[in-house]
């Protein structure tokens, strides 16, 4: 199974954290981890944390190019590993700040009908009824999705 692993790509650590555990325990499984395939050029990697901080300053110049970065690099890029998967794990866990994933989940299952895994520790009333009723399954920690995709491999 061909799997995209979607979550927040923030910097911190926990963002690749995860992806290395469930790529380690899946090795069935190929993985689209969309750090190793942006950011492991460290040249594009800091001209992307460059853009984006400049455009956190409120310069709308630096705004314009960093959406120029996104539109031109981030979007396509994602966009090439949805339609290489088979299905998508979006993992939104309260520690990690989530941005776009919501906009991966829904091009997944609306336009592409492939299945949505949820991986999450928000209680279901606190989940938008977005992530709710665009994933197929929500789990509650990274081992229980581990053993739901070993049975699918």
């Amino acid at each position: 199974m061909k799997i995209y692993l979607a979550g927040a790509m923030s910097g911190d650590p926990k963002c690749r954290e995860w992806r290395d555990y469930l790529t380690a325990q899946l090795p069935s499984h190929n993985m689209w981890n969309p750090l190793n395939v942006l950011f492991e050029d460290s040249h594009f990697r800091q001209q992307y944390y460059a853009a984006r901080n400049t455009a956190n300053c409120g310069d709308m110049h630096a705004l314009n190019r960093f959406r120029d970065m996104v539109r031109n690099v981030i979007i396509p890029a994602d966009l090439e590993g949805l339609l290489w998967c088979d299905a998508l794990v979006c993992y939104m866990k309260r520690d990690i700040r989530l941005f776009g994933a919501i906009c991966e989940i829904s091009e997944v299952k609306m336009n592409l009908g492939k299945p949505v895994y949820l991986i999450s520790d928000f209680a279901y009333s606190e989940m938008s009824s977005w992530e709710i009723g665009l994933s197929d399954e929500i789990f509650r920690n990274i081992d229980e999705a581990v053993e739901f995709l070993r049975k699918l491999s």
